[in-house]
């Protein structure tokens, strides 16, 4: 989510997972960070957002998420 990306600190939180060890922030690497920018710009940008969403600021599926990244790749011809 939005609220997850400290721009200021260059991480993501990530606060949800199965074990309090999951629970961590981890530093962005430069193309990352240029990434979030656009889709910040692109987006309404609302502290509860998914940052990669359909236009209703919820989350994208795991299957639709998955789709995404094959069409991506092939595109790339990776």
């Amino acid at each position: 989510r939005w609220k997850d990306w400290l721009c200021e600190k260059e991480t993501l939180l990530i606060r949800k997972s199965k074990t309090q060890n999951g629970i961590r922030m981890i530093p962005t690497i430069p193309e990352v960070r240029a990434m979030l920018g656009i889709l910040y710009v692109r987006s309404s940008h609302r502290p509860d957002d998914c940052i990669i969403s359909l236009h209703d600021g919820k989350p994208v599926s795991q299957t639709h998420f998955r789709h995404i990244c094959n069409q991506v790749s092939k595109a790339a011809g990776l």
